[in-house]
């Protein structure tokens, strides 16, 4: 039963309703598949004109909080918006970077199920691109319940939207401190690098090379602990090249694998799947027998990537990623839980 509602202003009537009913729906004052008041009943516990009842109801209908059912009328659905929708947030489009097209795709696959939805936000770089117009309404709306970052926030908007405190986050951080909406998301980077070294070391490889897509924290924790594994490095094995052109990763490929036996790695890190289709085309041309080389890669799992050469996978679940993620928002609505989420290293299983 709906409670009755008063004190309503006069010029704000329309949104003020819509707020209380949804207010009352989030709280359970109807249970999920429950019938929910026909016009007639709502006009007894609300003084508004019918225009206004029927606007509100639509409203509510078209947000996801009510379902309409022919002849029969509106219901409470199973799965509100605000607990079961979730916007996946891309700084320009999915299709720019392979870590973003499986996040989306694994997004996908857990919406099939019917039990929640994840819709991608893009191009969130821009602060004038209509997806900030359209994400701030879905928020205000309570349309969306957690929004996931596929990038860490920077610029004056995307840091707003980390700090507002009404809705819930999973963010890729290295902050030491978040706010109590900011639920962290963390890769272990560093146990990836002692496997891969551990791998090495097993192999009696002597020297070790990593090529990382721009600055990453992976080359410190490869040069950290190289030496513990009893490995050689140096500068010039450890390589960085600009995410705005990843095909210079065959000419290093190249360049390494030209030095004389004696200074050449013997094992090589592809620290990211955006530059292993440019390694590989290094190692080809730089005909170094596979026998001689120890090549690992970074992955996001599931990949059906198969390499002409011979290459061991090792990196992280996506899927599991995502559902962990959708998992924590959830429990964020019930407690407010913000422990971090660590998403260890796997090696990839044989196909």
């Amino acid at each position: 039963m709906i409670t009755n509602i008063v004190n309503l202003k006069p010029r704000n009537k329309r949104k003020d309703l819509l707020i209380e009913l949804r207010r009352q729906i989030i709280a359970g004052q109807f249970k999920a598949g429950e019938r929910f008041p026909s016009y007639e009943q709502l006009e007894k516990s609300v003084a508004v004109s019918k225009a206004t009842l029927q606007y509100t109801v639509g409203q509510l209908q078209s947000d996801g909080y009510l379902n309409g059912i022919e002849r029969k009328g509106l219901f409470i659905p199973q799965n509100l918006p605000c607990f079961t929708r979730f916007s996946l947030l891309f700084q320009t489009h999915e299709k720019d970077n392979k870590f973003w097209q499986k996040l989306s795709r694994a997004g996908a696959e857990l919406s099939s199920h019917g039990e929640i939805n994840i819709n991608n936000c893009r191009y969130l770089d821009n602060p004038e691109h209509s997806s900030w117009t359209q994400l701030q309404d879905d928020i205000n709306a309570l349309r969306v319940g957690g929004l996931i970052f596929t990038f860490s926030p920077a610029g004056e908007k995307q840091i707003r939207l980390e700090n507002n405190l009404s809705i819930p986050k999973v963010a890729f951080t290295d902050k030491k401190e978040v706010n109590p909406s900011v639920i962290p998301l963390y890769n272990d980077n560093h146990e990836m690098i002692k496997m891969v070294l551990e791998y090495f070391r097993d192999r009696h490889i002597k020297r070790a090379a990593i090529i990382t897509m721009g600055k990453q924290p992976s080359e410190n924790s490869f040069v950290e602990l190289s030496g513990k594994f009893g490995l050689e490095t140096s500068s010039a094995m450890i390589q960085s090249v600009p995410r705005e052109y990843p095909e210079y990763a065959a000419n290093i490929i190249e360049l390494l694998l030209s030095l004389p036996a004696s200074q050449r790695p013997q094992g090589i890190l592809i620290n990211d799947d955006n530059l292993l289709e440019h390694a590989i085309r290094g190692f080809v041309n730089s005909k170094i027998s596979a026998e001689s080389l120890q090549i690992i890669s970074h992955a996001n799992f599931p990949d059906n990537f198969v390499a002409p050469v011979p290459i061991r996978r090792v990196g992280f679940n996506v899927e599991e990623l995502m559902r962990l993620s959708v998992a924590r928002l959830q429990e964020w609505h019930r407690n407010g839980n913000i422990n971090p989420i660590v998403i260890k290293p796997q090696w990839e299983t044989s196909k």
